[in-house]
């Protein structure tokens, strides 16, 4: 039975009711492994399971071309390699390790824990504000 590869459109021989060559379920769709690992990529791609750089790794490392696949295939591929990845795109950016801040005109150096020296800082202005009110 023929049928045509949803992949690369290419027609083959597989008939799922006659065990000739016990051949794999997944022939049913695909007329390869790589066809069927590649359409498996793409779609994991469209539904954002993966990002970009996981196709285009996929991509360079079974050295696809492009031309041997159907245009659905194709624009995807095309989209995923003209478009730089979002870590090409932005340079990092580097992280101050200390801000210099002025509370109640008190400087004071915060650290990236900067969330616990506000915290005593609160307690000490609430701990001023007590001993003011007494």
């Amino acid at each position: 039975m023929l049928r045509k590869c949803v992949c690369c459109g290419k027609e083959y021989d597989y008939c799922p009711n006659c065990h000739k060559s016990n051949q794999p379920g997944w022939m049913t769709t695909f007329c390869s492994q790589p066809c069927k690992e590649l359409f498996n990529v793409v779609s994991a791609y469209n539904v954002k399971r993966v990002d970009k750089s996981a196709v285009r790794k996929f991509i360079n490392e079974h050295k696809i071309d492009e031309s041997k696949y159907l245009d659905s295939i194709k624009k995807v591929l095309n989209e995923v390699m003209e478009t730089p990845t979002l870590h090409e795109a932005i340079k990092p950016i580097e992280k101050a390790d200390t801000i210099e801040t002025k509370v109640n005109n008190v400087s004071e150096t915060e650290t990236n824990s900067g969330f616990e020296s506000r915290r005593r800082n609160k307690k000490r202005r609430n701990r001023q504000v007590d001993i003011e009110l007494r």
